[in-house]
């Protein structure tokens, strides 16, 4: 009976301790969702990308894009920021 006690409580004991540990490795994973998750994703600009805007197509969907500089269209763009559901792009080669 002692032993079946000592055996529960050491069983719970490392289960508690493989819980912790794996909340902890999820802590430290890289945000893959919403606006956040975006920035760094690669895409192709499908229209001409100017300050004033233009369509970057990145992660299978098509976005309003703008960038500081003039991107054409067809170009290797990535993601820098996310602005009220705007991507700001930069060109990458």
């Amino acid at each position: 009976m002692l032993f079946e006690t000592i055996f529960v409580i050491s069983f719970i004991i490392l289960l508690s301790i493989l819980f912790i540990i794996i909340g902890l490795l999820a802590q430290r994973k890289r945000i893959t969702t919403g606006q956040e998750g975006m920035v760094g994703k690669t895409g192709i600009a499908r229209t001409t990308i100017n300050p004033k805007g233009g369509k970057a197509f990145v992660a299978g969907e098509l976005w309003i894009a703008v960038s500081k500089d003039k991107i054409p269209s067809g170009s290797r763009v990535v993601v820098r920021a996310v602005r009220d559901m705007i991507l700001v792009v930069e060109a990458t080669q």
